[in-house]
């Protein structure tokens, strides 16, 4: 839960790192939700979002990683994505996921 009242569904990998669901991201941090989509753009990395087209549950389909959660703010809007990507980092290491094998940042 972001700030207490705001659920954000995670979807935590084999590795440890846990992915979240972009719209609840969006809807969390008081963002439009239709911006989560921006996750799923060419110019977003790669490293930093996870697409489920077989996802059973609405917006389990479009993930972002701890740092993809700093990308998808930052592109909707700086102010606000602050508090809630670091809600995501923090998390990320409560999982206990510390950095991937590759040493992509989260």
């Amino acid at each position: 839960m972001f700030r207490g009242d705001r659920p954000v569904r995670i979807l935590k990998r084999e590795d440890g790192l846990p992915y979240f669901s972009a719209e609840d991201i969006c809807r969390a941090a008081g963002l439009p939700v239709y911006q989560a989509s921006n996750a799923l753009s060419r110019s977003f990395p790669d490293y930093a979002r996870h697409s489920d087209p077989d996802a059973t549950e609405d917006g389990m389909d479009n993930l972002v990683s701890p740092v993809g959660v700093l990308f998808l703010t930052q592109s909707i809007s700086a102010g606000k994505g602050q508090a809630i990507a670091a809600w995501a980092r923090r998390e990320a290491y409560r999982c206990g996921f510390r950095r991937s094998r590759a040493g992509i940042p989260i």
